[in-house]
């Protein structure tokens, strides 16, 4: 019963560590703009991990995707164009960890030789600023506030050189939630945008920021009003109307346990149930992207491929049966760069082949022949994030379960 795992978690530095460390890897691909914003303010997303009795053991093959890489110059030139700058996480306090068998390291230990920080800033929009140098800008919710950040994510990624400060106010929903708001506000002046549901704190709040010569962006008004005319009738004022405990919430809770169970070719005996299986070489993305689909409810797993051995019995058993199999692939040159440095920064025993480039040349051609040989779709990941990559897998899944090839 998953309910027996909770006080475990917590003793394990609880969901917001594992957590951190998935979105930290997903912007391993450095394409993502960012704004920073902290997920102890998210907590939507606690219940995730903490119903979930593996999530300190897969915190490990997680970090491990996780590659802080310095870019040569052309690189550094190209993803400025995208507005893109690495992230940093902060460490939280040591615990006593299971220490992951893939490499003899707990996830303590796997973040602090990656170099990485694990408590909680994470890029979401525009260039990373801070207190000193961003110009501020406040997000209110009368709930996790995912809604507003997401919107001005979104935005933000059109102005690559806008440095923000973002100023993140949840949970209001009474006239003196208001009033840290407004004193944020003479403190830190700068646009507010907002999503509350009750009219009458909209209202103060608008007068409170207008008050201050500041905009007040209501930034679900236009949505809900063209859906309120075309559902015809008024909405419901319910904070967080979008956040409920059912069948999808658990399937997504499944999903994230599926992927766990089934990472890097583990439990090969139950790829049939899923609903897609990841094969590539190392440093493809695979595990990240399982994650970041499982979260979105798709049962996803990964199996790696090692040069010169032929696919797994299971997984060509599963293929057989219908599931589908997309193969990931990166250009030589990305791959080398990432492998070196991690085996520089894990302090891992160098072997001869995993970092030369030429050797990964035949290595990334093999898979694309296997990939060919077998009809499998095939989406190299060089260039893309982790949700442009889920996004692509998922608009395949749609397209093979309405009968339509998509490219």
């Amino acid at each position: 019963m998953w309910w027996w795992y909770r006080p475990w978690i917590t003793r394990n530095a609880g969901p917001r560590g594992f957590l951190n460390q998935v979105l930290n890897s997903w912007s391993h691909s450095r394409i993502r703009p960012q704004l920073a914003v902290r997920i102890d303010r998210l907590p939507l997303l606690w219940p995730v991990a903490r119903i979930h009795p593996q999530v300190m053991v897969a915190a490990g093959a997680v970090c491990s995707h996780v590659d802080a890489l310095p870019l040569s110059p052309a690189e550094t030139a190209e993803f400025s164009s995208h507005g893109s700058e690495r992230t940093e996480i902060n460490t939280p306090p040591s615990v006593s960890q299971p220490r992951n068998p893939r490499y003899g390291l707990s996830p303590d230990e796997v973040m602090r030789r990656s170099g990485q920080r694990c408590e909680v800033e994470r890029s979401m929009g525009g260039k990373l600023g801070d207190a000193a140098s961003g110009k501020s800008l406040h997000v209110v919710s009368d709930s996790t506030g995912e809604t507003v950040v997401s919107a001005i994510n979104a935005a933000a990624g059109q102005f690559p050189d806008l440095s923000l400060d973002l100023q993140i106010h949840v949970f209001v929903r009474s006239r003196d939630g208001l009033d840290p708001v407004f004193e944020a506000l003479d403190r830190r002046p700068g646009p507010v945008f907002f999503t509350v549901a009750d009219p009458e704190l909209r209202r103060l709040l608008q007068r409170g920021a207008q008050a201050r010569g500041q905009a007040a962006v209501d930034v679900l008004a236009p949505t809900i009003s063209a859906l309120s005319e075309f559902a015809g009738g008024a909405p419901a004022i319910r904070p967080g109307g979008q956040h409920r405990v059912d069948r999808a919430y658990l399937d997504r809770v499944d999903a994230i346990d599926y992927a766990i169970a089934h990472d890097d070719g583990l439990s090969p005996d139950r790829l049939a149930r899923a609903d897609v299986v990841l094969i590539g070489v190392s440093r493809t993305s695979k595990t990240p992207t399982c994650i970041y689909l499982a979260y979105q409810g798709v049962r996803a797993a990964n199996v790696p491929l090692v040069r010169g051995a032929a696919l797994p019995v299971p997984l060509m058993e599963a293929l057989a049966s219908g599931t589908a199999v997309i193969g990931l692939t990166a250009s030589p040159q990305r791959l080398a760069q990432i492998r070196a440095h991690r085996v520089d920064r894990l302090d891992m025993s160098p072997q001869a082949d995993y970092a030369n480039v030429d050797s990964i040349r035949e290595e990334v051609t093999e898979a694309r022949l296997l990939f060919e040989r077998h009809g499998l779709p095939v989406i190299d990941v060089t260039r893309r994030s982790i949700e442009e990559t889920a996004a692509a897998i998922r608009q395949y899944l749609r397209g093979r379960a309405q009968g339509v090839s998509i490219g």
